[in-house]
């Protein structure tokens, strides 16, 4: 409860709307209601316009909250594997079901020639490059589930048991690749930091298909894997276990792997995240076409700081792609480069 004021009360519209509800009230006293008339009147507003805003307000994908208390439901009956499930078929179409219509991604242009020829290449193609957890900025990418020595010697298991984990884990991680998304074009820390200092651009992407797409999720602290490193040594290695639910546990690794720290939360992000075969990736990812990751490239959106030559490489390939391309430009009134 106190949880859920306080989440209430960090939104400034909900001030605003408190604040009418009161001023009317306030209106009352001045034409001389009576007090427990003004009380009741401010009591009823109040809790009708709780009620409704909670109706009406429909939960965020970012919701790690509402997810976790779906999990833990899930959990209650002591299989895990039915918690997977519940994942795969329950709350993860339903998360897609609520994505944006549009995804941006900024990109780098600057002093790095390679790297920027790297990404005028892979976006004039039509392409996206998908990273594995150690190309990224995060040393804790893939990383949200953790396992120790001691709480595996206090279930049982023998010496050893950590470093099984530790491969298993490294494999699959070394097998799952993502493509980071946010939901802003007008982001100034995201054009800093992704796109160089304006010196880069971003391209916004309808979503055709949210088949590989998933919602990060923002935690306050790391998640105790004994029932994953249960249920994924079984699924994996029993040879009487059904053959399904190895899939559902690398499917419920790779929504392990759109959990990050929540100081991370500003960034609102979303992936595309694929399982991929040895023969289909480099060490560092691989390539996917905006098709297969169920995107289509609709603008470009040029920095406000981009070099000349820069620029018209970005126009060209806009045009090449037949897409619309904007130029940022500071606004007058506000912290806006979008019109």
């Amino acid at each position: 409860m106190k949880k859920g004021l306080r989440e209430f009360f960090a939104d400034p519209a909900n001030w605003a709307e408190l604040f009418a509800i009161y001023a009317a009230a306030a209106l009352l006293m001045l034409i001389g209601s009576e007090w427990y008339i003004l009380a009741i009147y401010a009591a009823v507003c109040l809790a009708v316009w709780l009620y409704l805003g909670a109706r009406g307000r429909p939960a965020s994908i970012h919701d790690f909250a509402a997810l976790r208390r779906a999990m833990k439901k899930a959990a209650g009956s002591g299989d895990a594997m039915r918690l997977y499930r519940l994942l795969d078929e329950e709350l993860l179409p339903d998360l897609r079901g609520r994505m944006p219509k549009r995804l941006y991604k900024y990109f780098y242009l600057g002093e790095d020639r390679a790297r920027s020829a790297r990404n005028l290449d892979t976006v004039g193609s039509g392409r996206l490059w998908s990273s594995v957890p150690g190309g990224f900025n995060d040393p804790f990418e893939c990383r949200y589930t953790y396992l120790t020595e001691k709480e595996l010697d206090e279930l049982g298991f023998p010496p050893g048991s950590k470093a099984l984990w530790d491969r298993v884990m490294d494999t699959v991680r070394r097998h799952i690749t993502a493509v980071c998304f946010t939901q802003n074009p007008n982001d100034m820390p995201m054009w800093a930091y992704y796109a160089n200092e304006h010196r880069g651009f971003c391209v916004e992407y309808e979503v055709e298909s949210a088949e590989h797409l998933y919602p990060v999720f923002y935690a306050k602290e790391r998640l105790a894997a004994q029932a994953l490193f249960i249920n994924a040594l079984n699924s994996f290695f029993n040879p009487a276990a059904p053959s399904e639910d190895s899939g559902l546990i690398l499917r419920h690794m790779m929504l392990l792997s759109a959990f990050k720290d929540e100081s991370w939360r500003s960034e609102n992000e979303i992936r595309a995240i694929f399982l991929n075969s040895s023969k289909d990736m480099g060490p560092k990812g691989r390539a996917v076409g905006c098709a297969e990751a169920g995107l289509l490239p609709m603008k470009l959106y040029i920095g406000v700081n981009c070099a000349p030559g820069d620029e018209k490489a970005l126009e060209d390939m806009a045009g090449a792609l037949g897409i619309a391309c904007e130029k940022c430009t500071l606004s007058e009134d506000s912290f806006s480069v979008l019109k």
